[in-house]
């Protein structure tokens, strides 16, 4: 079953991007395994390939596929905004891969520990860029 990434998109009438939902999870659930995240990825343009990996992993194909289909209709429905904009006219949504991690984290039925196994990375990363970018204040004065 190939496909071409026009088929995962489509444009209503006021022009706005909506994802064939129906479509896109029927593509995947063909997919094994090891393509599965890729093209998971390449579908709602995800860079952080190896955390989604991590996701399916602990979560499962079905499961990751459930949460992503939630994700894909709350982005055809509007989105959510972002929380941490630094403008208050800033009116910029999710990623379709932001929903997904944002689902994963509230609604994946995962405990605290499994939550910490996937998103180590990122915490780490996080920690480690605050505390360059508070020496680097230091320095600066």
């Amino acid at each position: 079953m190939e496909s071409s990434k026009s088929q995962f998109v489509a444009f209503n009438s006021s022009g706005e991007k909506k994802y064939n939902i129906d479509y896109i999870i029927n593509y995947l659930s063909s997919k094994e395994n090891k393509i599965f995240v890729r093209e998971l990825c390449n579908i709602i343009k995800e860079g952080n390939v190896d955390l989604i990996q991590k996701c399916f992993i602990v979560l499962g194909k079905e499961h990751l596929t459930f949460l992503l289909q939630k994700a894909l209709t709350i982005q055809n429905e509007g989105g959510i905004k972002k929380s941490n904009s630094n403008y208050e006219d800033d009116n910029t949504n999710k990623t379709t891969g932001g929903i997904l991690l944002k689902l994963i984290k509230t609604d994946g039925g995962l405990n605290k520990q499994e939550l910490k196994e996937i998103f180590r990375t990122d915490y780490t990363l996080k920690n480690q860029k605050k505390k360059i970018l508070k020496n680097l204040g230091k320095m600066l004065i």
